[in-house]
């Protein structure tokens, strides 16, 4: 009985695999078609989401991503830390590292959140489960964002900034108390494994400020080109 189970499954999954392979498929022919078939509106939109990408979000989101790149490795963010986690375990449920990438997501922007949850997990500062937690709630537009594109520029003020911050953190919060007491139940107890000398997600070869900063620079460029092609498409 179990063999068979273990076939149905096994069966449905590669079905699963398959479907998603059409679907993916089906979605690039598609927009292949759409640019043959409408070339002028396609290069409008990709002026449009360049032009978005280039003045609005280069110059507001690439120097938090460098900074935050730098602050992470150094030990004067995990001095500070410490004193924070008991307020933010009550409040979030997260560690002090938690913590920390769901103040720098709020006040950052998007793709940030995600970012430094990705970043902490590789290094082992949070666990896998802490890592799933955060995402669910941490990626946010920035306030910036917000208040200058958002309400300024696309909805001319016709609706007040407050109110898009409300109805934004107010469905964050429904999200993460729904993730906290619901599908995790509020336990992360799996800690994060401690990283050994010679682990190649630590940059332990990171020496000097400068070097910290050159690679810092370097991922922020990395993430903010990724970030220009998902725009773009």
């Amino acid at each position: 009985m179990e063999h068979i189970i273990t076939d149905i499954h096994f069966r449905c999954s590669g079905i699963q695999k398959k479907l998603k392979n059409l679907l993916y498929i089906l979605g690039i022919l598609g927009l292949l078609l759409f640019l043959l078939m409408h070339p002028a509106e396609s290069l409008t939109c990709a002026r449009a989401g360049m032009t978005l990408w280039l003045n609005t979000l280069i110059p507001t989101l690439l120097p938090f991503i460098i900074l935050t790149g730098v602050l992470t490795h150094t030990d004067g963010i995990q001095k500070l830390l410490p004193p924070l986690e008991a307020f933010f375990r009550r409040i979030l449920g997260v560690s002090s590292w938690g913590g920390y990438i769901f103040v720098l997501g709020m006040l950052c922007g998007y793709p940030l959140g995600v970012k430094l949850v990705s970043d902490l997990y590789a290094s082992r500062r949070i666990s896998k489960k802490e890592a799933l937690y955060l995402t669910t709630f941490c990626n946010n537009p920035s306030p910036a964002f917000i208040i200058t594109y958002l309400s300024k520029f696309c909805l001319k003020d016709a609706v007040p900034a407050l109110l898009i911050f409300l109805s934004i953190f107010s469905a964050d919060l429904v999200c993460m108390l729904f993730f906290r007491f619901v599908v995790y139940r509020n336990i992360f107890s799996d800690c994060p494994v401690p990283v050994t000398a010679g682990s190649a997600k630590e940059p332990s070869d990171i020496t000097s400020i400068q070097n910290l900063l050159d690679a810092s620079i370097m991922n922020g460029f990395e993430t903010i080109t990724r970030l220009g092609g998902y725009i773009l498409l």
